[in-house]
């Protein structure tokens, strides 16, 4: 169930204690009934953490707890009522106490035997045309990672121009999977609705490409045959698609011509991953060894899947580096538990019930969601929050809530997804989810199916991208319901008056992605109502009575284009936590805003034209940017049209736990910016002046000359990434090497900026800290005006790894102290049209520059002295004529359209620099001629042959040659080409490393 008692009770006491001490309890008369209820939870909660452990044994006991949890949730219901009724006539509003990878996981040599050897296969030239290869095992064996590592090794890229991943869930969308692989393959269709519409649009996608298309996960055989079969026909001869499943029968279903049974790790590699569950990197091998006997054992009852390995290695990352504890992990009864439905592991049961309660029902929650659904952190702490399941006490209930969720990543119960950083997204592994599912079963009910049968206990109700056109009548007599969540099905255009009137007991209510323009007025009768999401819907207007949900904590509008204003009774939602109108309509928002002391997440915050509205005598300008200076509790702020103030008032200095703060002005094309107006927002950006807590700053559209003077290390020690965007007008930048804790930093547009020195880099003298102590990725782009950058001294940037330079078209020369930045790996140059060398020499680079990767730059001639460069990418680059001293260069990839003939340095003539046959792989764009002079028997093949990968293609896709060298595979469509082998005819796409790269 998700109402773990052991976690609630505590929770709703402290709920029963501010509400006794209420004036409300006194007046209604329920004082001594509060307080004798409140006795009677104090004596019952000692007992209740055994009755959840044992009621999987005990269905009396399950009984007797399910009753209570019936009890509790209408008694909260009840103090809640209780509270709206004292508002409504007249009450105050009760005080809450405030305070002031996957990579990573792989270990052992099988997944690499493995990749190795279906690698081999997929890459097999047949005569066959799309053929079917599958991964077969069981749920958490291993087979996505398996599956992902085929899909990163460098012969698949080098041999499949595009590759598509798609994650397919058991009732997956047959419109949406066919759109997902019309995307991947770079197709549009973006209004296309139907299979019949979309089904061409694929083939057509992939018609003559040579793809690997990845189905993850899958449930159902006829996905092949009935669905993808007939649209990927049209992909080019050696297409494959790769597929995992837990059942061999859908692999043969599928008519797969390979199927790999994955098998469990052995047990020394599955130590060595709980060991990088368990212990830090700093910890002493002596501990570790200490343990291996006892860490092999639990090892051994995690059968070598690697799922249960990790989530119990999150279990012992809680524990003491002790025997003992040890031991009882190793004993728990939880391993050998009968009652558990069958295809659960004890060990997935035993890391849920070593959870603390709190934990428990925060984890139940997340299996209400989709299959592959991405967790955003920001929002599913919202969810907690609205749902009770976290309270403001020692820290606010947002920093709680993150505690949770950190502590749910750690102990592999929610899996970091690698398109977010910094564990901001994650997911859920399908069998963690559906063991959520079968112990929240009670209360928890995801899908259409079931819904008219359903028990009235049922509190909470998940139709998301469930492709509903309307929402099913069933719904309306589960009255109980605390949360509907319909979030993902663009079909529902409306919402039936009645719902509302029948769900009173809603607390969450989330119709993001429907394309509902208008709420019935009827929701003003959900006064449970705490979270309330609209995001892209269509929706044009909220109707006053969003006013009566004054216990509303979360209104999320973000990206309602159609939406123009908000109703003034907004400013009355006392409890509001969050508002986000951020990418809407509104222009505008409504007075009292400052009043929402509760407020800790403000998006899309739009400043009036203070200065229209003083001289027009505006009778409603709206809320003024120093109103918000009241907000206290705030932690995310993000504002727009700033050059709308007349003043800051030093509107943050009220805002000490800030940690993330947007500032946007609005540039016109065209708009003049006279003196006085430029002097202002130079003066109102300078009273801002954030807190030191601040991580996170982004300025965009600064018109001002210079930047404010706050923007140093003494003033934001704890500022880690910052976006400077569009600040036109400024002609130097602030001392930003100073900021000790900056990560990562991003200037665009600052086209005043001719030259880059030692201002940048701030106190350079013999005992000033090295500049950019912790910086890791630089970006400079659309600086047009920069010629110049220099100053970087010893010891500065010694993090620095990613370096990406764009559309800086009279920038000459990078700076020569970007040899002292000596962890830099990767550097991209793109748009220099000065820039005439990329050189080593004198030391002038670091040495550790592993990537590299030049495009558009017209007069770029010399690469060279690079020790460490093993990929090389040019891309319209005719000048580049040098390539010399890069001993360690493994891949090249060259776009040139006008190339005649192959490069010198590549052993196109008698000076070579570049050796062929140190290279792995070789890729070229280029125009026909060429591309049959590279062809068998032409005058470059013997340079080519040596190389073991080498895809050459026209620029009009009208020609290509592929050729593998171990083992022997050669295609082309070049006619009168000398063949060696069996000749194929498939088209190239653009290759796979422009999309991946740039």
């Amino acid at each position: 169930m998700v109402l773990i008692l052991d976690a609630f009770i505590p929770l709703f006491i402290e709920t029963l204690t501010n509400f006794v001490k209420d004036e409300a309890a006194m007046v209604l008369g329920v004082k001594e009934e509060v307080r004798r209820l409140h006795e009677s939870l104090e004596d019952m909660r000692n007992v209740l953490e055994v009755a959840e452990r044992r009621k999987i044994h005990d269905k009396v006991l399950a009984g007797w707890l399910n009753r209570l949890r019936e009890v509790m949730y209408d008694a909260d219901d009840i103090i809640d009522r209780c509270k709206i009724q004292w508002e409504k006539h007249g009450g105050g509003v009760a005080a809450q106490r405030r305070s002031s990878s996957i990579q990573c996981d792989i270990v052992g040599e099988g997944i690499y035997r493995d990749t190795d050897s279906l690698v081999r296969s997929l890459v097999k030239e047949e005569e066959e045309e799309t053929l079917v290869f599958a991964i077969v095992g069981m749920g958490g064996i291993g087979k996505t990672t398996l599956a992902q590592s085929i899909y990163d090794d460098e012969k698949i890229k080098a041999n499949f121009p595009t590759r598509i991943w798609l994650c397919v869930s058991r009732d997956f969308s047959e419109t949406n999977l066919l759109r997902e692989i019309l995307y991947g393959a770079g197709g549009g269709g973006y209004d296309a609705q139907t299979r019949a519409q979309i089904e061409p649009m694929v083939w057509s996608a992939v018609e003559h490409k040579k793809f690997l298309l990845v189905l993850d996960d899958v449930w159902r055989g006829e996905i092949w045959e009935d669905l993808l079969k007939n649209p990927l026909r049209s992909g080019a001869p050696g297409s494959r698609v790769l597929v995992t499943t837990r059942d061999e029968n859908i692999a043969r279903q599928m008519k797969a011509v390979n199927v790999h049974q994955i098998q469990g790790m052995p047990s020394e590699e599955g130590w060595l991953l709980l060991c990088k569950k368990v212990f830090l990197r700093t910890e002493d091998e002596g501990g570790l060894e200490a343990l291996r006997d006892i860490g092999l054992q639990i090892v051994e009852r995690c059968h070598g899947v690697p799922l249960a390995i990790k989530t119990i290695g999150g279990v012992l990352r809680t524990k003491d580096r002790s025997r003992r504890e040890w031991e009882k992990v190793l004993r728990s009864e939880a391993w050998s538990l009968t009652e558990l439905r069958e295809g659960f592991m004890g060990a997935l049961y035993l890391s849920y019930d070593d959870l603390p309660s709190h934990l428990k029902q925060c984890f139940l929650y997340c299996s209400l969601f989709p299959e592959n659904y991405v967790f955003v952190r920001v929002f599913i702490v919202q969810l907690w929050i609205a749902e009770g399941f976290v309270k403001d006490g020692e820290l606010e209930a947002e920093e709680l809530a993150d505690d949770y969720y950190k502590e749910l990543v750690k102990r592999s119960l929610l899996l970091p997804d690698v398109r977010y950083d910094s564990e901001k997204g994650c997911k859920m592994h399908s069998l963690t989810r559906s063991l959520g599912q079968y112990l929240s079963s009670g209360e928890n009910l995801t899908g259409v199916q079931g819904l008219e049968g359903a028990p009235m206990t049922v509190r909470r109700l998940s139709m998301a991208s469930k492709g509903v056109a309307t929402v099913p009548n069933g719904t309306d007599q589960m009255i109980h319901l605390r949360t509907l969540l319909l979030f993902d099905n663009p079909e529902i255009r409306t919402i039936r008056k009645s719902l509302f009137q029948r769900l009173r007991r809603l607390r969450v209510l989330d119709l993001m992605g429907t394309e509902i323009e208008m709420l019935p007025e009827s929701v003003g009768c959900l006064k449970h109502l705490r979270y309330l999401n609209l995001s892209f819907s269509k929706l044009a207007k909220l109707p006053e009575s969003v006013g009566q949900l004054r216990n509303l904590q979360f209104l999320i509008l973000q990206g309602c284009a159609s939406l123009r204003s908000l109703p003034n009774v907004v400013s009355r939602l006392h409890n509001l936590r969050a508002l986000d109108v951020l990418n809407t309509g509104v222009d505008r928002m409504p007075q009292g805003l400052g009043r929402l002391e509760h407020l800790s997440l403000l998006q899309g915050f739009v400043v009036p034209d203070e200065c229209y509205s003083s001289k027009h005598d505006d009778p409603s300008p709206g809320c003024i940017l120093q109103e918000l200076k009241s907000l206290s509790r705030m932690r995310i702020l993000h504002v727009q049209k700033l050059e709308n103030a007349a003043a800051a008032g030093s509107v943050l200095s009220g805002m000490p736990y800030l940690r993330e703060l947007e500032i946007h002005c609005t540039l016109m094309p065209g708009r003049q910016f006279y003196e006085e107006k430029t002097k202002r927002i130079e003066e109102v950006f300078e009273d801002l002046s954030p807190p030191a807590r601040l991580e996170r700053l982004r300025i965009e559209g600064f018109f001002g000359r210079q930047l404010p003077r706050w923007m140093s290390g003494s003033s934001l020690p704890n500022l880690t990434r910052l976006y400077l965007k569009d600040c036109l007008f400024c002609t130097q930048l602030p001392p930003l090497g100073q900021l000790p804790q900056l990560r990562h930093l991003l200037i665009s547009g600052a086209l005043a900026i001719v030259t880059i020195g030692l201002e940048l880099y701030g106190d350079t003298g013999a005992s000033a800290t090295p500049a950019f102590p912790k910086l890791e990725d630089m970006v400079l782009e659309n600086m047009h005006n920069l010629v110049e950058w220099t100053g970087l001294m010893e010891g500065g940037m010694p993090c620095l790894r990613g370096l990406h330079i764009e559309a800086c078209p009279q920038l000459q020369a990078l700076p020569d102290g970007l040899r002292h930045a000596t962890a830099l790996k990767e550097l991209s140059i793109l748009g220099a049209s000065s820039l005439m060398k990329v050189d080593g020499r004198r030391r002038a680079f670091s040495p550790s520059i592993r990537a590299l990767y030049v495009v558009d730059n017209p007069k770029l001639v010399r690469i060279s002295d690079l020790p460490a460069l093993q990929l090389l990418v040019a891309i319209n680059c005719p000048a580049l004529r040098t390539v010399e001293r890069v001993d360690e260069l493994q891949q090249v990839y060259l776009t040139d359209h006008s190339m005649d003939s192959l490069p010198e340095w590549l052993g196109g003539g008698p000076s070579g620099d570049c050796s062929p046959g140190e290279l792995r792989a070789f890729g070229l764009e280029c125009g026909v001629q060429l591309l049959e002079r590279c062809a068998m028997g032409g005058p470059y093949w013997p340079v080519l042959k040596r190389i073991p990968y080498v895809y050459l293609v026209a620029h009009d896709s009208s020609a290509f040659v592929s050729y593998t060298r171990s083992p022997f595979s050669y295609a082309t469509n070049i006619e009168g080409a000398a063949t060696e082998g069996r000749t194929q005819t498939h088209g190239w796409a653009n290759p796979p490393f422009y999309r991946k790269s740039l």
